[in-house]
């Protein structure tokens, strides 16, 4: 099979090269209609994903790749998205049913989970850990998350990760992500805030 215009030997397409399908649709040309036609309900085998995963192991998408699919995602259609999903979901059979989904929820929280603290998550916060404090965190820390900066969904957390030690000292002005980013490997940033954000090592 010859190569197409642009493409080397490995397969791939030089910088701001594009394949030959590159814009055009099932609607527009009939080539690309067949080629559809051809791929619907087809199944990619386990031999094939693991090949795939293999290739793109370590890769990452550049800076301007990245802001480019973040404006794509933000500027689609949800309708039309909805459709998609449901059409993926309805085509593809591993796509996870909501049963499914539920069992493996079942078998990775508790105990099972990788981050679980012996159920700490359940103790109650202290009296004084109250709207009126909550404010008065989020206004010293201008109302913005101190790691992203975002000033959406903010919530205030545990520097020492101990609800009892509801004092200003010990909290600090997160977003939900950040939040649930720094419930992971807690030594670091424990450590991390308590010096003031800068770079710690363990």
């Amino acid at each position: 099979m010859g190569m197409h215009k642009g493409q080397t030997n490995s397969g791939s397409f030089k910088k701001r090269q594009h394949p030959w399908n590159y814009g055009l649709t099932k609607e527009t040309d009939k080539r690309v209609k067949k080629q559809s036609d051809f791929l619907k309900g087809h199944i990619v085998t386990k031999k094939t994903r693991k090949i795939l995963s293999i290739k793109h192991k370590g890769k990452h998408h550049s800076k301007s790749s990245k802001k480019k699919i973040s404006i794509a995602v933000k500027n689609r259609n949800p309708e039309v998205w909805k459709k998609t999903v449901e059409t993926r979901r309805k085509n593809n059979p591993i796509w996870h049913t909501k049963k499914t989904r539920k069992k493996i929820g079942l078998k990775v929280s508790g105990k099972n989970n990788g981050s679980w603290q012996g159920g700490i998550s359940n103790k109650p916060y202290t009296y004084n850990f109250n709207t009126k404090l909550k404010k008065q965190i989020k206004k010293r820390d201008k109302y913005k998350c101190q790691l992203c900066k975002s000033k959406k969904d903010l919530c205030i957390h545990h520097i020492d990760y101990n609800k009892k030690h509801s004092f200003p000292k010990n909290l600090i002005t997160l977003c939900r992500k950040c939040n649930n980013k720094v419930n992971q490997n807690r030594k670091y940033w424990k450590k991390y805030f308590k010096c003031g954000g800068n770079n710690v090592n363990i």
